[in-house]
C-alpha cells in the first residue's frame, strides 16, 4: 500500500509543487516515516491530525515548510467569489460552519476516510487519500467536485432573519 501511494503521489506532484496534507500523514515509528517522506514530490505542509506524533518533531518535521492546526489558504483563481481568489479552511477535522461559508469559502479535511456522506449542500471534501483513489487531490479537481456543490447555509449565516 505504502508503495502505491508514493507512486500516486510522485505521478501527480512535481518536486517544487505545493502540497497540503490533512494530517494522520503516516502509521509507524521514525524510520518508516523517514524514509517515505524522502521520497516524496513537493513542498509539503501539514495541518496537524490526531496520528502525526511521528512527523511532529525533527527529523520527520524537518520535511515539512510548516505544521499547523488549522489555515485560512487563499488560491489565486479569477473565478473565486471575489473575483481574485478561493478562500480554503484547511483542517483535519470536517466542519459544519466554517470561516467565511456564507461568502464563498470552502473547507477541505481528512480524518474521515471517505466515511462521510458527501452533503451537496456544503461546499466542502474529504481530501483524504482512501476518498480520492490513495492519490492526492489536486485545486483543479477540487474545484471541478465544488462546482457540483451548492451552499445552503445550515446557521443563521446567509439568512436574511426579516
Amino acid at each position: 500500500m505504502n508503495e502505491q501511494i508514493i507512486k500516486n503521489w510522485n505521478r501527480d506532484i512535481q518536486p517544487n509543487d505545493t502540497v497540503y496534507h490533512l494530517g494522520d500523514f503516516a502509521f509507524g515509528g521514525k524510520t518508516k516515516v523517514l524514509l517515505m517522506l524522502s521520497r516524496l514530490n513537493g513542498k509539503k505542509f501539514l495541518i496537524r491530525g490526531n496520528h502525526d506524533d511521528s512527523v511532529l518533531k525533527p527529523p520527520c518535521s524537518d520535511y515539512f515548510q510548516w505544521i499547523k492546526d488549522y489555515y485560512y489558504l487563499k488560491v489565486e483563481d479569477p473565478d473565486g467569489p471575489d473575483g481574485k481568489t478561493q478562500p480554503i479552511i484547511l483542517f483535519h477535522y470536517p466542519i459544519l460552519s466554517w470561516n467565511h461559508i456564507n461568502y464563498g469559502a470552502w473547507h477541505v479535511f481528512g480524518h474521515c476516510h471517505g466515511s462521510l456522506p458527501v452533503n451537496k449542500n456544503l461546499k466542502c471534501h474529504d481530501v483524504g487519500l482512501d476518498n480520492n483513489c490513495m492519490r492526492p487531490i489536486s485545486y483543479d479537481r477540487l474545484k471541478q467536485i465544488m462546482s457540483t456543490r451548492v451552499f445552503k447555509p445550515v446557521d443563521h449565516h446567509g439568512i436574511d432573519p426579516r
